[in-house]
């Protein structure tokens, strides 16, 4: 099933479809679905229906069947951040941050306007990202917290990112992780590319929280969880359907 849903995917060039919200105020836990066939699973490198031909956990039916559920404190939190724009953050940084260089490239064409590139459209959409005068900058939908500072320059028909600023608790014993999270949110909600997301190296290896991880993460907008190398990642030639 996994297969074939995101072989379409693929063909249609589109991200998962978008559910409503349950704006009850309820604890901050994702809502479980009770059907099993929405579980986890992990899938080897080889598993003939392993799309990406890297191993990690499918958890794309897990979380496309979950509904965020939270107070109502944060639900007016994120409806009131759907008119801000971001200008707020030109010039700041993440809370005890921490300098990370690296080397992220994207084909780029024509020029892009300073402003919003991605807005959560649904509280299953954790992000929202912005830029500014040369600046990307990734904020959590729900609260508006800067998560990511990214610095950026054009040339060449690529866009690069050549440093991140970002939380020392996430990217002081794991930079890569930071590093490969950024690279997800460019790919996945800038690029609308269907891709594997990050698990941080030390993350345990429990289905259970790699699925409730990636939705507390990105929400609806992922599929496939892995240790391995997602910036260098190749998706292999695309199966008939």
């Amino acid at each position: 099933m996994f297969e074939k849903i995101l072989s379409r995917l693929w063909k249609k060039n589109i991200t998962p479809a978008k559910k409503e919200s349950d704006a009850a105020p309820r604890d901050l836990s994702p809502q479980q679905p009770e059907n099993t066939s929405f579980a986890p699973r992990w899938m080897d490198a080889t598993d003939p229906g392993n799309p990406f031909g890297i191993a990690g956990c499918d958890c794309f039916a897990y979380t496309q069947s979950l509904r965020s559920t939270t107070s109502q404190q944060n639900v007016e939190s994120y409806f009131n951040l759907r008119g801000d724009f971001g200008k707020r953050l030109i010039g700041l940084l993440p809370d005890n941050c921490m300098e990370i260089p690296c080397s992220l490239e994207y084909p780029y064409a024509g020029e892009i306007a300073d402003g919003a590139l991605f807005k959560s459209q649904a509280m299953e959409e954790k992000w929202d990202i912005y830029l500014y005068q040369s600046r990307i900058y990734f904020c959590r939908s729900w609260t508006g917290v800067l998560a990511y500072v990214g610095e950026i320059e054009f040339n060449d028909g690529k866009v690069r990112i050549h440093k991140i600023y970002a939380p020392r608790e996430i990217a002081e014993d794991d930079t890569e992780y930071a590093i490969r999270q950024v690279d997800y949110l460019n790919k996945n909600h800038l690029f609308k590319s269907v891709e594997p997301h990050p698990l941080p190296k030390n993350f345990p290896l429990d289905l259970d929280k790699i699925a409730a991880f990636s939705f507390s993460q990105y929400g609806s907008k992922c599929c496939f969880a892995t240790y391995e190398d997602t910036i260098n990642f190749k998706c292999p030639p695309r199966k008939p359907v």
